[in-house]
């Protein structure tokens, strides 16, 4: 008796929990940065149950703080808070996708034409389209970091479309751990496939270990290679090389380092601007003074390859004094 009185005092503060509405909680939050638009459910579905989880409102959909009944003291709090939950879910959604499930009498009706719509909706489609891409990525033009953050998006979203395939078995003969390194073996070899020539050799270096090393330790290597031998030196600059600069800090960076070297420095228009004035930054017009063996001109992005192959090629390169 003591044991029932004990759950049911549990399972009334659980619900408690649940139907307390924070002061930040709002109609209009949105739960997930990206918005579902019809693909990738699965990382999308993710995404909400940790948010909801945050705020003690994973119950609204999994069922466990069900609706009271019509004469309970909760009820109208249960329905203000499992409102919020579907208003939240559908904020989360193109507008597209939301006007095709609004129409529901609560969260946990909305969450069960989601899963049954989406959640085993072609997962072979999904799956070949998700290994197609990680198939085609390669370094490229990014740095470690950003490419392997890539890379590891796209795993994880194949993981998640893989899960129901992945053994859950407890035992302890050493099995699950052999396939798990197999696995995390498979996404090294591919993750080392896409690098840049440039690493050619810590990538030899890796593959040689045996056994191989984790993602995590392959990636502090090409972590340090990549700061020891920057494709963005100064010596490149100085080889008439292009290079492409995304910050302040790293222009001001390779412009010190090729303070003496004759180069071209070509900013896009948009780059100049101070803010919503829409006028040159003062940090711009002081460049010249500040290198003057460094030519600075200004070009829009689509004539700036142009304007710097023209340089290269000793003929007058256009664009606009700074």
């Amino acid at each position: 008796m003591a044991g029932a009185e004990d759950t049911l005092t549990t399972t009334a503060s659980v619900i408690g929990i649940a139907l307390y509405i924070h002061p930040s909680d709002s109609p209009g939050t949105v739960l997930v940065p990206v918005q579902f638009d019809g693909d990738r459910y699965q990382s999308w579905r993710i995404g909400v149950m940790q948010a909801l989880s945050e705020k003690n409102k994973l119950g609204f959909i999994d069922g466990s703080c069900g609706k009271p009944d019509a004469n309970s003291p909760q009820f109208r709090q249960w329905k203000r808070c499992d409102d919020m939950v579907t208003s939240w879910i559908l904020n989360s959604m193109t507008q597209e996708i939301s006007d095709s499930v609004e129409y529901v009498n609560d969260s946990v009706e909305l969450w069960k034409v989601l899963e049954d719509k989406y959640y085993d909706q072609t997962n072979g489609a999904k799956m070949y389209q998700i290994q197609k891409e990680i198939n085609d990525l390669t370094q490229g033009a990014l740095d470690i970091t950003v490419y392997y953050t890539r890379m590891k998006k796209l795993w994880e979203e194949l993981s998640t479309l893989n899960l129901r395939s992945q053994c859950s078995s407890t035992c302890s003969c050493g099995a699950k751990d052999s396939m798990h390194k197999a696995d995390q073996d498979r996404c090294l070899i591919q993750f080392l496939m896409g690098l840049n020539e440039a690493y050619s050799a810590v990538r030899d270096n890796i593959l040689t270990m045996n056994p191989l090393p984790s993602m995590a330790q392959a990636f502090s290597l090409l972590i340090q290679e990549e700061k020891k031998n920057d494709p963005d030196s100064a010596s490149d600059l100085n080889d008439g090389k292009i290079v492409d600069i995304h910050s302040v800090n790293e222009l001001e960076t390779k412009l010190n380092a090729a303070s003496e070297a004759s180069c071209l420095a070509i900013l896009y228009f948009t780059a100049t601007w101070c803010g919503p004035c829409r006028y040159i930054s003062p940090f711009y017009t002081n460049l010249p003074r500040k290198y003057p063996k460094i030519a600075f001109l200004k070009a829009d992005v689509d004539e700036a390859r142009d304007v710097a192959s023209r340089w290269n090629d000793g003929g007058a390169a256009g664009g606009e004094a700074c």
